[in-house]
């Protein structure tokens, strides 16, 4: 499996705090690690509200300082038009702060409340999938990716998995 350069947080992260003994620092990652790593840090994304989120719809370059997405409250989730602009707003926000993603394309519909694999507050009204499908790029590598999550309007994003690309 080929080894591929870890990223500088997860070269800097402690994986084991409790230990006495200092780790070996990380430098590389298997392809597995690899995608929990872009999952783990598309997950932080998510769930960081921006500070301007009219940013997200300017016609400008985004910065550090426009790092997040849209508050969730700001759509009429079940209205297309809202969906297809929150959809849009969400590959801009991946693609200006997820370097390791291209090709992103985000898409958003009702969930199967019959479904067992997705896990959701059962009282919530409205409930909706985010799924993001991408290449992933790993230095020389590319390989279709998808990682889905419920939307949870008052609360926002759950827990990011990956799940089969389209």
């Amino acid at each position: 499996m080929p080894q591929i350069t870890a990223s500088l947080i997860d070269r800097l992260t402690d994986k084991e705090p409790e230990s006495e003994m200092e780790p070996v620092p990380l430098r590389t990652i298997d392809t597995e690690d690899f995608k929990k790593s872009v999952c783990r840090d598309l997950e932080w994304l998510l769930n960081t509200r921006a500070s301007d989120p009219a940013s997200l719809s300017d016609k400008r370059e985004l910065t550090v300082t426009d790092y997040g997405v849209p508050d969730f409250g700001d759509y009429f989730i079940t209205g297309k038009d809202d969906q297809q602009r929150l959809e849009k707003n969400l590959e801009r926000a991946i693609s200006a702060f997820e370097p390791r993603l291209q090709g992103i394309k985000v898409g958003i519909g009702p969930v199967d409340r019959d479904r067992e694999d997705i896990p959701y507050e059962k009282s919530l009204r409205v409930i909706v999938e985010v799924v993001i499908n991408g290449l992933i790029i790993a230095e020389t590598d590319r390989e279709p990716v998808a990682f889905s999550t419920v939307l949870e309007p008052k609360s926002g994003i759950g827990k990011l998995r990956e799940s089969r690309p389209e």
